[in-house]
Parts: C-alpha cells; structure tokens; sequence
C-alpha cells in the first residue's frame, strides 16, 4: 500500500509536469488505471484473508501479479520515453550551446577587426596632421620652400591644400617684396649718384 501511494504520487507529478509529452502522458494514465485496480486488489486481498479461502486470496494474488508485471512494463516504457526526452533535451541544448560559441567567436572576430581597422586609420589620420603641424612649423620659421603633401579628399586634404595654396602666395609676395626693395634701392643708389 506504501509503495502504491508513492507510485501515485510520482504519477501526479509527472502528470502536473507541463514539459510532459503526450505520449508520455497517455502512459501515465494507463499506469494510473493499473496502479487505482492495484490499490482495489489489495484492499480486497486484505479484506479476504479473514474471511476466505486460500483459492480465492491466491485467485487475487495472482492477479495482482499480473497487474504489477503490467505496471513494471509500463514504468520501462516510461523510463524510456524519459530517457530519449532528455536525451533530445540534451542534444538540443548542445546546439545551442555551439551556436552561441560560434556567433561569440564571429562576434569577437568582428569586434578585432574594427578596432584594427579603427587603428590603422586613427593612426594613418594623426600621423598625417602630425606632417601637416610640421609643415606648417617649419613655413612659420621661415622655410617656403615646403609643401604639405595632400593625401586624400577630406578636410585634412583641404587643409594642406589651403596651407600649399597660402605658402605660394607668401612666396609670390616675398618676392613681389624683395624686388621691390631692389628696385628702391636701385632707385636710392641712382638718386644718390645724380646728386
């Protein structure tokens, strides 16, 4: 009867469990009709044994055999469902868990090459204002001679164009100026020389 109960109990788990499959619970119906006649069986060999003959409490006993071996092989058919359900589960769950590693290694792999590509072209940016700050140094010193190289068509682009495009005309106004210092003083020097 104790073994009855817990077999009753553990069928109503089952049966509240909603991962259960249908197949599965029509097993845990059929085991419940076994196990309530079961329980029927017992009680009624119980009730025989004061009051009936050995034939008809062995008549009982003998089908409460063939219930139980009915039972086992409906527990084996159980267990066997279980089996292949967490199996499937567990087959399941291994995908997942390799479709997650492979999207997390594209993931970090993609993730590498922006921060390379952000590197290079950060790096490939600072070194080209770094020339264009040391152009513009050295034009400020004095040197207009030196040309800002223009290395593409954005606004750093722009800028050494514009700094190229100022150093040409500083050279044509020195220039412009130094001739006509020279031609003052060419002007002075004949002055001076007619008076």
């Amino acid at each position: 009867e104790k073994e009855l109960q817990e077999m009753t109990d553990v069928l109503a788990e089952f049966r509240e469990d909603p991962d259960t499959t249908q197949e599965l619970q029509g097993i845990v119906s059929e085991l419940e009709n076994t196990v309530a006649e079961l329980q029927t069986q017992v009680d009624l060999v119980f009730n025989l044994v004061d009051s009936s003959s050995s034939t008809d409490i062995n008549r009982s006993v003998i089908s409460i055999y063939q219930n139980i071996d009915q039972a086992k092989e409906l527990q084996e058919k159980m267990s066997t469902l279980t089996l292949i359900t967490l199996q499937t589960s567990a087959q399941t769950q291994g995908l997942i868990a390799g479709n997650v590693l492979t999207q997390s290694v594209i993931l970090g792999i993609i993730v590498s090459l922006i921060a390379i590509i952000t590197t290079v072209t950060t790096d490939r940016r600072l070194r080209t204002i770094s020339t264009l700050t040391n152009t513009a140094a050295a034009i400020t010193a004095g040197d207009l001679s030196r040309v800002a190289p223009v290395e593409s068509n954005d606004e750093i682009g722009t800028l050494a164009g514009d700094v190229n495009s100022m150093t040409y005309h500083l050279r044509e106004l020195n220039g412009y100026l130094e001739q006509r210092v020279a031609d003052r003083t060419k002007a002075l020097a004949t002055s001076t020389e007619v008076s």
